[in-house]
């Protein structure tokens, strides 16, 4: 909150965080109102293609349509970043035709859709790709603004859903499916990955441990940093156990 001239409400999406609501509590201000959504069981049994780093929290996204019907709009932010300046200037920008605006991939090995799918190893890449177009571009779901209305009219959260549970897609590439190479391209300076482009973004808006080395652990570059945004709440960081973090600035209040 230290950077938001808005009131903002942030959705927080958990799994199996039995001190989730005592949370709430904690950091609802007269400036925050925090909400928890949890998200059970989703996709519990079906058979997904996740990184090591991962868990099923983050397929959970995929939900945020139907689990927020009053919302028009959010910002989806992973638990693994920081935001550096007043999100204002992100949530009013244009989202596209398919209501989805991410950082696109610029590594060659997974700038498309389909070379995205066979660098993770999937094992149903090519019955994947008799179905959509392999050079479609793919992009980071770790920092997303989704216009939610948008999406329910396109059908969103079926779409995803139908390649999730057919072929265990995680996340990113259900989203990257869903949006036909039409997801319009957010500002590299709003998602800046530590370690691969940190030290050549500028401004940095928003930062993304998006590695296998998470902000909470000592090593980790800018470490200290993540570190002096945290609150004295006592509050313990767990890997397995944060929640992913979804941030509505609400003008209208």
């Amino acid at each position: 909150m230290i950077n938001s001239t808005e009131y903002v409400k942030a959705h927080i999406l958990v799994r199996d965080v039995p001190q989730a609501k005592q949370w709430a509590d904690i950091f609802s201000t007269e400036a925050l109102q925090v909400d928890i959504i949890d998200c059970g069981s989703f996709l519990a049994d079906v058979k997904l293609y996740l990184a090591s780093n991962t868990t099923r929290s983050t397929m959970d996204r995929l939900l945020l349509p139907s689990a927020l019907p009053g919302v028009d709009r959010v910002i989806y932010l992973d638990i693994d970043t920081l935001v550096l300046s007043d999100l204002k200037e992100l949530y009013s920008q244009d989202t596209g035709p398919v209501g989805l605006k991410a950082k696109r991939s610029k590594n060659p090995h997974v700038a498309t859709i389909g070379n995205s799918l066979r660098a993770w190893g999937h094992d149903n890449c090519e019955q994947i790709l008799d179905h959509i177009d392999g050079k479609w571009p793919s992009f980071n779901a770790g920092v997303m603004l989704m216009d939610l209305e948008c999406l329910r009219q396109c059908d969103f959260t079926a779409k995803t859903m139908r390649y999730v549970h057919e072929f265990g897609v995680n996340d990113q590439h259900a989203c990257a499916i869903y949006a036909e190479g039409r997801c319009a391209p957010l500002a590299p300076s709003w998602n800046v990955f530590i370690g691969s482009d940190h030290d050549r973004t500028t401004p940095w808006h928003i930062l993304h441990w998006a590695g296998s080395v998470k902000p909470w652990t000592p090593t980790a570059a800018l470490h200290e940093m993540w570190l002096s945004y945290q609150p004295n709440h006592g509050v313990s960081c767990q890997n397995s156990r944060m929640p992913r973090v979804i941030e509505t600035l609400d003008s209208m209040k």
